[in-house]
């Protein structure tokens, strides 16, 4: 019997939250306010990233009537306002929603803050400024003809940006890679660096050696070094039309290092060279020491072999153990449950591209399904050399492991277990901190079956004095009411310091997660892309973008033989 929690996809929407504390005490040594964003999901069915985003801010202030603040807000978005007013124009399409505007830039995936702004990034539309005070729009970053477009629109033309940038703390920076879809006749595909300032225009740099890839997701920056590696994601263009997969995604990691230095001597729109590392299992999200002396990084990577966010529960998928059918409420939920996840710890010489040490910390008895993990990247001590990592798992449910998940990944290379050897028994949840020196879990938390805890976010102390000095805040995912709980960063075993919960707090699956100190002056900006400029950029691209379309489509079938 399937032990996981349906309440998955029963959002509560937007408004403010006043909730109470359940058991313990609200910690007193913490201020600012921790962000959670994800696809604003309020019932099952179609596919879990496939809707606009919607952001919860919690304070980190207990207010003085005894209870926790929430604001949730939709990340509204023009295309959003347009969706409001003309809702039939719109429709989705696997993960995408498309109308006669373009494709929509859906906003839900990643929150990045730099400074007193805030920024959401997806992997498919340009990152956006939100208010960190109110959540309200502010603008797009760079007008559409700053970037690379994939697919031709007035509005909003497909603009393919990994949805974590990579953040310059000391130089007050951003840094993205915008790639096409397709690759050319030589087998390359075009992708760019792209630098922004926080003002003006962005910059963008082509990249000479970079070959076929499906997606990039995450980009990080050591002092002198832009990491950035692909995050395997086939689609099949027959599965638009309901038919099942055939093709299993890749089974390793490509990694590209680019070096800052050469980026600012080359003049913007030259080509720079990228040092090329290929690693045996696939990944997706990295992390990347700042010390990167004597030309050596450590970089952090979170290994996912067996998942696939192209494959969805529906109404047609059956569960591998029986062949039976989901329940509908887990329609929509992505494929969960094959492989155990795994954290890689790299040092590597970038200039000879030598992998000089390797390890990897898994756990085949509890660390299953870890979709995110979370840092103190808050310290600059921190951020020059990690100790710690913090990772939620969902477990693993026999009952809840997809029959093509197991068709596709069956004879996977990278599996950490044998496929045949699955556990026939369920594996509770957990909260794990990684120990990054020894490379091991040294202190976790096991959830009770059929909750998990998701996504976590490390909140510092107001008197931090050490990288574990903080609070790991987690949504614990449940059958009604769902609860916001506070772990100490130092010591997870003991349990949640907190539990609080309110009567209509019940927010979807979310994504990622920030935390931010209290605002000390308004945004000190004035950057707004206007819509005059925006449309103009897109119209200016429409012919050529138009051309490569197709001719990446026409790739795609001949690839997949579709007929």
């Amino acid at each position: 019997m399937t032990q996981f929690t349906r309440n998955l996809f029963y959002g509560s929407g937007e408004g403010e939250h006043q909730l109470d504390v359940l058991a313990g005490q609200w910690p007193a040594d913490i201020e600012g306010a921790a962000y959670v964003i994800g696809p604003d999901k309020q019932e099952p069915g179609g596919h879990w990233l496939a809707h606009h985003g919607f952001i919860y801010k919690i304070n980190c202030k207990l207010q003085t009537n005894g209870k926790v603040h929430v604001l949730a807000k939709r990340v509204n978005t023009p295309v959003n306002r347009l969706r409001k007013k003309l809702p039939r124009l719109f429709a989705s399409m696997s993960a995408l929603e498309i109308s006669p505007f373009g494709i929509s830039n859906l906003a839900n995936t990643n929150l990045q803050v730099l400074k007193e702004r805030m920024f959401v990034g997806y992997d498919i539309g340009r990152p956006i400024e939100v208010d960190p005070e109110t959540l309200d729009y502010i603008t797009a970053v760079g007008s559409n003809d700053e970037w690379l477009q994939a697919v031709p629109a007035f509005l909003e033309p497909q603009i393919s940006v990994a949805a974590h940038p990579a953040a310059d703390y000391e130089k007050n920076r951003l840094y993205f890679v915008n790639y096409s879809l397709m690759p050319n006749n030589e087998g390359l595909r075009k992708t760019t660096i792209g630098k922004w300032d926080m003002e003006g225009k962005v910059k963008r740099w082509p990249i000479a050696n970079i070959k076929t890839f499906d997606t990039i997701h995450d980009i990080k920056s050591s002092r002198n070094y832009l990491v950035f590696t692909d995050l395997p994601f086939i689609v099949e263009p027959a599965t638009i039309y309901g038919k099942p997969r055939r093709h299993a995604n890749q089974d390793i990691c490509q990694m590209w290092i680019i070096d800052k230095r050469e980026l600012d001597k080359t003049p913007e729109g030259e080509a720079i060279q990228a040092q090329y590392i290929r690693l045996d299992k696939p990944a997706g999200h990295i992390k990347v020491d700042v010390n990167d002396d004597n030309g050596i990084i450590t970089v952090y990577l979170q290994h996912i072999p067996a998942t696939d966010l192209g494959l969805v529960i529906s109404p047609h998928e059956k569960k591998y153990q029986d062949n039976s059918q989901f329940h509908s409420d887990y329609e929509g939920m992505i494929s969960i449950g094959p492989q155990p996840n795994a954290t890689g710890k790299y040092r590597i010489d970038v200039a000879s591209g030598e992998v000089l040490e390797q390890s990897l910390c898994w756990d085949k008895s509890s660390h299953w399904n870890s979709l995110l993990w979370t840092d103190n990247f808050y310290s600059a001590e921190a951020r020059e050399k990690s100790k710690y990592l913090w990772a939620t798992c969902l477990g693993f449910d026999p009952d809840m492991v997809m029959s093509s998940a197991y068709r596709l990944y069956e004879h996977s290379p990278c599996a950490l277990v044998a496929m045949e050897d699955l556990p026939d028994k369920p594996i509770a949840p957990t909260i794990n901190r990684i120990n990054l020196e020894k490379m091991c879990y040294d202190d976790a938390y096991t959830f009770e079956a059929g909750t998990f805890a998701h996504p976590p976010v490390f909140i510092p102390k107001t008197n931090a004095q050490k990288e574990d000095d903080g609070y790991i805040m987690v949504f614990v995912n449940k059958d009604k009411p769902k609860e916001i709980q506070l772990f100490d960063a130092a010591n997870l075993a003991q349990g949640p310091v907190v539990r609080v919960a309110g009567d209509n707090f019940n927010p979807p699956v979310m994504l990622h997660t920030t935390w931010k100190a209290p605002r000390n002056k308004g945004r000190d900006s004035r950057y707004k892309v206007g819509i005059t400029r925006d449309v103009l950029g897109a119209i200016i691209a429409m012919p050529a973008t138009t051309v490569n379309m197709f001719k990446y489509a026409k790739n795609m079938n001949k690839r997949f033989e579709v007929k």
